[in-house]
């Protein structure tokens, strides 16, 4: 489906997959998808990264992400650390005394990217992901991808930080 050329040598490139706690659809209410999407941008600032591919899901999320100074594992607890904290500041605001038991499952799984069409197999795999669940018919359809921009090789509304040399 993507035939765009990505250098990936010299950087740590991840394809991450992190699940919620016991699969508990957080992500199926809108609210949750914009604060994990500023979570997601705010990682990216703190941790220096790029994120080159994403999906969110009702209950889990895809991430494929770029760092010269991070691991993968660094990289996903800045997330579900950053996540965690706004969405107890937005739902806090919302009803008084509430505590959030672990959002996230302990844990996640990675895959580093070998090269270009490892690359491209793995960004496929999450645009194609909503589809793969049922949630749309077209990957186009799912407004909480990366899908758009991955097939014009636009910016995916993050912002790309500047790395150091």
């Amino acid at each position: 489906m993507l035939k765009q050329t990505i250098k990936i040598s010299g950087r740590r490139t991840s394809f991450i997959t992190a699940l919620t706690r016991d699969r508990q659809p957080i992500f199926a209410e809108r609210r949750n998808i914009i604060i994990f999407l500023q979570s997601l941008k705010e990682m990216q600032a703190i941790k220096s990264a790029s994120v080159l591919s994403y999906a969110v899901l009702p209950d889990h999320i895809h991430l494929i992400v770029r760092s010269l100074k991070y691991s993968s594992a660094q990289i996903i607890h800045s997330l579900k650390s950053l996540f965690t904290r706004n969405w107890k500041l937005v739902n806090r605001a919302r009803e008084n005394n509430l505590c959030a038991p672990g959002l996230w499952q302990p844990r996640f799984w990675e895959h580093e990217i070998q090269d270009d069409q490892d690359l491209h197999y793995h960004i496929n795999y999450i645009i194609m992901n909503p589809v793969k669940h049922g949630y749309v018919d077209d990957p186009e359809d799912w407004p909480y991808s990366s899908f758009a921009a991955n097939l014009t090789n636009n910016d995916l509304g993050l912002g790309d930080p500047e790395y150091a040399s």
